[in-house]
Formats: C-alpha cells, sequence, structure tokens
C-alpha cells in the first residue's frame, strides 16, 4: 500500500496513509522510507487497536476523504462490516483459496468498489457474481532489477555462501501457510544429484507460527552453514522489519532460481520481486502462482490439500516433482536464460508501479468519484 499511496500522491491526489499496524506517531510531511522521499501524510493509529478499529472513524471525521482506499487480508478487516462507514470504498484485496467463503462474499457485496489484485481472485469473484475490478499488485523495476555478476559473487560472500555455488533462495515468512518444508524436502532430493547446489532461507528459522527449519534440515541430513543457510545476524537483525528493497534485491540477485512451493497466495509479491530481478520460479500449481510465473518459471503438482482453519483448500507441492523440475532448469540452460529474460519483460510490462498500477488505480478513481456523488 505503501508504494500505491506514494504513487498516487505523485500523480496529483492528496493523499493521507494510516499503517493498520502501525503504532507510533505520524510521519512527516515529507516522509521517508530508507532514504526515499514519499508523497502521502503519514497518520498514527491510535488508540491502541492494532487495526485501526479506532484510529480511523477519528482520521475519516477530521480529514473528510473523497474516498477510502484499503488493502489487507479480509480477517483484518472484519470490523469495518459492522461500522458505519460513510466515505465511498475502494477494497484492494487478496483471495489466497479456494472456495471463496460465504462470509467473504458478503463482505465483497458490501464494498463499494471492490478490486482485486491477482487473475486468479478475479475469476473466482466474477464466476461467484460478485461484481469487481482487476488492478494488479506492483513492483519498483527501478529497484528490483538485474544486477552484475560480480555484485552477485560479492553478496553471496556477505551472507557466508561460498560464490562458486548455485543458490536456491526462498523469501518468505516462516508460518504454516508457506509450508517451508516442502522446500526443504525437494532440496534434500535435488541436491543428492547436484551437491554444487545449496539452499538458502530469506526468513526466521524459528519464528512461532512455522517450523523450527534449522532442525528439520538436521532431520533431513542437510547441515546448515554447508548445504542450508539462514540470514546471518548481521544482515538481518529484525525480521518483521526485514531490509531495505535495495539490499532485498541484491538476495534475489545471488540465486539462481526462487523456490515458491506455498500452500497459497493472495499474489506472492516475493514472487514477482524475484522476476523482476530475472530469476525463475519453481512453484506450486495453485492460487496466483500460475498467472505470475507460468511463462516465466516452472509449476509443481500438488502432492495433497488440506482444509485450512478458514474452511479453504491449502495446497502442499510434490518434492519430488519440485527436484525434477529444479534438474530440468539446471540441465538446460537455454530454457533457464528464456525464463530469466521473459521474466524481467513481463514485470516491467505488466506489473510496474509508474507504467501500470498507478495508472489504472489513477483512472478508476477519477472516473468512479464523480459518479458516486451524482
Amino acid at each position: 500500500m505503501r508504494n500505491l499511496a506514494d504513487g498516487l500522491g505523485r500523480v496529483g491526489h492528496e493523499v493521507y496513509y494510516l499503517g493498520w499496524q502501525s503504532f507510533g506517531q505520524p510521519m512527516g510531511p515529507p516522509v521517508y522510507f530508507h532514504n526515499r522521499k514519499l508523497h502521502f501524510e503519514s497518520l498514527p493509529n491510535t488508540g491502541g487497536k492494532q487495526f485501526g478499529q479506532l484510529a480511523l472513524p477519528y482520521w475519516i471525521a477530521k480529514k473528510e476523504p473523497d474516498v477510502l482506499l484499503t488493502l489487507g487480508d479480509f480477517w483484518m478487516l472484519s470490523w469495518m462490516w459492522k461500522s458505519d462507514i460513510i466515505v465511498p470504498w475502494v477494497y484492494w484485496y487478496p483471495i489466497d483459496g479456494v472456495p471463496i467463503t460465504d462470509d467473504i462474499k458478503r463482505m465483497l457485496k458490501r464494498i463499494d468498489i471492490p478490486v482485486c489484485f491477482s487473475k486468479f481472485g478475479y475469476n473466482l469473484c466474477t464466476e461467484a457474481g460478485i461484481r469487481c475490478y482487476y488492478i494488479p499488485h506492483g513492483v519498483n523495476t527501478k529497484i528490483f532489477r538485474p544486477l552484475p555478476e560480480e555484485e552477485k559473487r560479492r553478496t553471496k560472500i556477505e551472507y557466508g555462501i561460498p560464490p562458486d555455488k548455485k543458490v536456491i533462495i526462498r523469501v518468505d515468512r516462516n508460518q504454516r501457510r508457506k509450508k517451508i518444508p516442502q522446500t526443504l524436502l525437494a532440496f534434500k532430493i535435488f541436491h543428492e544429484w547436484y551437491p554444487d547446489v545449496v539452499l538458502y532461507l530469506h526468513m526466521d528459522k524459528r519464528d512461532p507460527e512455522g517450523w523450527d527449519l534449522e532442525f528439520i534440515a538436521k532431520r533431513l541430513g542437510l547441515k546448515v552453514g554447508k548445504d542450508v543457510f539462514f540470514p546471518p545476524p548481521h544482515k538481518m537483525r529484525d525480521f518483521m522489519l526485514g531490509v531495505s528493497e535495495e539490499e532485498l534485491n541484491r538476495v534475489y540477485n545471488m540465486g539462481w532460481i526462487h523456490d515458491r512451493l506455498t500452500g497459497g497466495e493472495g499474489f506472492s509479491i516475493t514472487t514477482l520481486e524475484s522476476l523482476a530481478a530475472g530469476i525463475p520460479c519453481v512453484g506450486t500449481n495453485y492460487t496466483t502462482l500460475e498467472e505470475l510465473i507460468g511463462d516465466c518459471g516452472l509449476l509443481v503438482k500438488v502432492q495433497f490439500w488440506e482444509i485450512a482453519g478458514a474452511g479453504v483448500d491449502r495446497a502442499w507441492a510434490d518434492p519430488e516433482d519440485a527436484a525434477a523440475k529444479y534438474k530440468e532448469l539446471y540441465e538446460n540452460p537455454d530454457l533457464y536464460e528464456k525464463f530469466s529474460k521473459r521474466a524481467v519483460e513481463k514485470a516491467r510490462k505488466e506489473y510496474d508501479w509508474d507504467r501500470v498500477v498507478i495508472p489504472a488505480f489513477d483512472e478508476l478513481l477519477r472516473k468512479w468519484i464523480p459518479e458516486y456523488r451524482k
């Protein structure tokens, strides 16, 4: 949402930004993020409620906006369905599993302008009779881009990885929906064929929402610091804050392929960022990954399904099929290069913030707000 708010500010909209999970004081104006000036006024999420239950009604009354634009999972905004929001409401939302639940259907029918940021979600919603728009999530292709080989070698050294090794990377949060153990299982199979490849997991190896990944690696006979690598402390001091976008682009660039064996995604921003960096992906054939990597990576079949707590399907990717897909890219450098070039082109032409996403939202808002006032 930060990039969208900044872009709308740059094209002439007056933007006030309320971070759902922020409890701090307002920043600016001007607002800076990693030394980059942003074109909006940041408002504090006051009142001690995480997702704006107290702050949002206050700021709506104080600022009197022409439109309310929200982004977040449905459970984050569940309190809003019972509130009296009288401002025209645009909700930019994810759908991360099948089927669409009855609660979500009811919620979306209350929104003035629902905007889904995946084709997968848009198609499911329209099939369910929900009127909605499609505007994709975006990527800053000035930041996320291919880097020179020497920079890639330097990054590997900084992260404690031998510079002559090919690196399968995975950039994600270690949480249940992400199914990180499938990546370790697939890598174990592949590593027995090609020991010159290592795995780097850019995440907390003991996140309370996920698994003890170091222990799982040990169970599988993989050695941490030799076969499997995690962020060194000097590179990742706070897993919730992460690293700068420029540093994250360096992480993607040291990768050979980006593993995306997820259980389901509402979009998968890290997939898009790695594509912009020219890194082909291997991912689960479910939810949004088909539209993102279907023509610039390889899709992995689902081994089995589970019904998650919300009632939607979660996929467990087949580790043997994933290892076979790694092998296909390893043994076909021409195919790899084709995917790499296509990935960069796709990110720039279909998902760039300035070329695609900001103009689409600008057009939607300028056209729709006057219509709503009639």
